[in-house]
């Protein structure tokens, strides 16, 4: 399942740069937030609204806390 999913999402450093172009915020900081604040909010994130999304797949597939620990290593997204 894993590859038809990820041919259908955008990168996450794409998307940080299409909202960077936008004017956008794309990093916790812009927006008053740390990333620790961010990642302690990620395991609550799929229930803030009531629909299924690529978070409750990552759950339902045991990638969700090896995804976390990928955004938030040295190096990645939000590190």
């Amino acid at each position: 399942m894993r590859p038809r999913v990820a041919v259908q999402l955008v990168p996450a450093r794409t998307l940080q740069q299409m909202l960077r172009a936008a004017g956008a915020p794309s990093r916790p900081e812009d927006i008053g937030l740390t990333a620790d604040d961010v990642r302690a909010t990620f395991p609550k994130a799929m229930y803030y609204r009531s629909r299924y999304t690529v978070l409750d797949v990552a759950r339902e597939a045991g990638w969700f806390d090896d995804l976390v620990d990928e955004v938030f290593a040295p190096g990645g997204l939000w590190s």
